[in-house]
């Protein structure tokens, strides 16, 4: 089975108080969007020196900030207030998340690195723009020069964790997330949800279920806590744990019907759990479910399940097609320059394909 989420990384809030902490700012921000914009447009037909190029550059900077909070892009109002004022650290930090926000790293490590900012707010955002493009030892390098900024602070600690993760330094890693959970305290589910997946990866995973237990009652609809707790189950106990297991594994494919990962760990979970028909009927159903998501249609594992599925319910044909196709899916995701290691699902699919051409083969001997 998949885990459904590994740890997450957290990245410093949008700066964007500055002017609307004043009483002359309308708290609506419908109605803080119309007065910054207007005063934009009087001060373009301004002909005195009463607006400095400085308070324009301010006025760009609150038309970003008020169009983030109500779901419009501020990037355009972020960028002409830098164009007037190179040195407005708020604006470039909020234009370097908005940058990272749409994948686009390389230049929100350019913007970040700009603002020539020290601060640990600063050194989180590039650590994670830097881990996004697989420089995840540089990310490393800003993580910890955050934790000497504010040792106090859990999320350069939880980043790390992440990171560290990454390089297969788990113990380290484990150290990292328990530290950052410590100073969160017991109400932050995200590094609750970090600590337990650190747990289960240096094999201490009665532990690692009390934490994502932890998380559920943080968060009830955290759908990747659900799916872990599961799993974390079976690897306890699973002949004696089936019915806290089925209700979380259900629980999650509830709460993100399109997860891919939720529907494959339901279904291997039920083909597992076989002792009639009924419940390969219900693998066979969380299966097609997995297979009609935006990422099933790709995924060899979804077809291999459908076709495990099938062969249970002695639909051979329809078995055999769901294996050809997992076949095709698993070799075109081949590494171009490993083309000779299989991976461990096209391996099973041609398996299972073998054995299925086998048997339809010996009910057509034994019906001639």
């Amino acid at each position: 089975m998949t885990m459904a989420t590994e740890s997450q990384n957290q990245v410093v809030k949008w700066n964007s108080s500055s002017q609307i902490a004043d009483p002359n700012v309308p708290r609506d921000d419908r109605e803080a969007l119309k007065m910054y914009e207007e005063a934009l447009e009087k001060s373009t037909m301004a002909q005195s020196d009463s607006v400095t190029p400085d308070d324009r550059a301010e006025l760009f900077y609150n038309v970003g900030n008020v169009r983030e909070r109500l779901g419009m892009n501020g990037e355009s109002a972020y960028r002409e207030c830098l164009a007037l004022k190179e040195s407005h650290n708020e604006a470039r930090n909020n234009l370097a998340l908005l940058l990272m926000r749409r994948g686009a790293y390389v230049e929100a490590v350019s913007e970040l690195k700009c603002t020539g900012l020290e601060s640990c707010e600063n050194q989180i955002n590039l650590g994670v723009a830097l881990e996004c493009l697989g420089k995840t030892e540089e990310a490393i390098e800003q993580y910890e020069a955050a934790i000497t900024q504010n040792p106090k602070d859990p999320r350069p600690l939880t980043n790390l964790g992440n990171a560290l993760i990454k390089l297969d330094h788990i113990q380290r890693a484990f150290e990292c997330h328990e530290k950052a959970a410590e100073l969160g305290g017991d109400t932050d589910a995200t590094l609750r949800f970090n600590l337990a997946t650190s747990l289960e990866a240096i094999g201490q995973v009665q532990a690692a279920v009390a934490q994502y237990e932890a998380v559920l009652k943080l968060d009830p609809l955290c759908s990747s806590a659900h799916i872990n707790l599961a799993l974390a189950l079976q690897d306890l106990d699973a002949s004696t744990q089936k019915d806290r297991i089925a209700y979380h594994l259900e629980t999650a494919v509830e709460l993100i019907p399109n997860d891919l990962d939720a529907w494959l760990n339901l279904g291997d979970f039920r083909l597992e759990s076989v002792d009639d028909n009924t419940m390969s009927i219900r693998a066979l159903d969380a299966f097609e479910k997995a297979c009609k998501t935006k990422e099933g249609q790709f995924s060899p594992e979804a077809y291999l399940g459908k076709a495990s599925a099938l062969s249970q319910l002695n639909q051979i044909q329809a078995a055999i097609d769901a294996a050809k196709h997992s076949i095709r899916l698993a070799a075109a995701q081949q590494h171009p320059s490993h083309p000779d290691e299989e991976s461990a699902t096209l391996i099973a699919a041609k398996n299972l394909l073998r054995d299925l051409l086998f048997e339809l083969r010996d009910n057509l001997s034994s019906s001639a």
